[in-house]
């Protein structure tokens, strides 16, 4: 991941890790590769720009922006909080577009049954939910807890496709995080 304050050139660089998993309720044993990379070092409520690109450069992704989340009490954080958002029936999609265009919320907060499931069609419907989310996810912390339709393979899709905090020692199961007056916690 290539990194910089918005409208500075020189990009600082988050070398990432790419993980693999296979669903092994998968009727042809798809193998999915997952990247992460963790951008250190930004200053609260600056806006940034960042792109991602595989070691060749052929691969390049569009470049997003978004603001690092400020934690200080005295800032009004603003939070959006559902669950149950399907793919098919993603009704309040556009609205939560259009919500993020106007700075109405700086986190996001899901509370379970992502895409009707991460898993269906052999994870392709969950490939497509992400695509469809996108527009929010590359601009704003997206924190979510499990629901019961994460459940299928012992959370294997959950798992693996969502970077929570302590994500290596919790699995995403559980997490905590102090944004400023709010103590935000996620149990299974």
């Amino acid at each position: 991941v290539h990194y910089s304050k918005a409208g500075q050139s020189q990009k600082q660089i988050a070398k990432g890790q790419t993980e693999t998993f296979t669903d092994k309720g998968s009727e042809v044993g798809t193998t999915r590769y997952v990247h992460r990379a963790l951008m250190t070092g930004l200053t609260p409520g600056e806006d940034y720009e960042y792109y991602v690109s595989d070691r060749t450069y052929l691969g390049v992704s569009d470049t997003y922006k978004f603001t690092a989340v400020r934690r200080d009490v005295a800032y009004p954080h603003k939070f959006a909080v559902y669950g149950d958002f399907g793919l098919f029936n993603g009704v309040s999609l556009p609205l939560l577009k259009k919500m993020e265009q106007e700075n109405a919320f700086d986190t996001v907060l899901h509370n379970g049954d992502f895409a009707y499931d991460l898993h269906t069609a052999d994870g392709s419907r969950g490939d497509a939910w992400f695509e469809s989310m996108q527009p929010i996810t590359s601009k704003r912390p997206y924190m979510v807890s499990p629901g019961n339709h994460e459940y299928y393979g012992n959370w294997t899709f959950y798992e693996h496709l969502f970077s929570m905090p302590n994500r290596e020692e919790t699995k995403n199961l559980y997490w905590s995080m102090d944004i400023g007056l709010t103590d935000r916690k996620s149990v299974v």
